[in-house]
């Protein structure tokens, strides 16, 4: 993935995003915030993403 400087990432409001999408945002170590509002993703596709991205504070 080409965007690994990548702080901040708001995908509110696209349906399209759900759970599986989630692992292609696993090797962005620097992202800070992502806001997931009004996705798809479920608490269990996050606290999987949590695991990859401790430092991460995400918002749904």
């Amino acid at each position: 993935m080409g965007l690994t400087n990548l702080t901040v990432l708001h995908l509110y409001g696209n349906k399209k995003i759900t759970d599986a999408g989630l692992v292609h945002l696993q090797g962005l170590k620097k992202l800070m915030s992502l806001y997931l509002g009004e996705t798809k993703v479920t608490d269990a596709g996050v606290a999987e993403l949590k695991k990859a991205l401790p430092g991460c504070r995400i918002d749904r």
